[in-house]
């Protein structure tokens, strides 16, 4: 474990209009999102994605369980 944190890869899911984009992305990488026809702007993923973790991992099996 390193002093800065994980270092493990973070499932992030961008959502749009033809569908949701999952990409697993290293903590304290910047995501650099563009649209088509408008201006592209980046967001930062957490350093520490614990709770960011969580929330996915809810909305994960929440998907899967109504998918039974």
């Amino acid at each position: 474990m390193s002093r800065f944190g994980s270092t493990a890869p973070t499932l992030v899911t961008l959502q749009g209009p033809s569908g949701d984009l999952r990409i697993a992305v290293r903590p304290g990488c910047v995501l650099k999102v563009q649209q088509q026809g408008s201006r592209s702007y980046e967001t930062t993923v957490p350093v520490d994605p614990e709770q960011q973790l969580w929330r996915n991992r809810r909305l994960v099996d929440y998907r899967q369980s109504m998918a039974m």
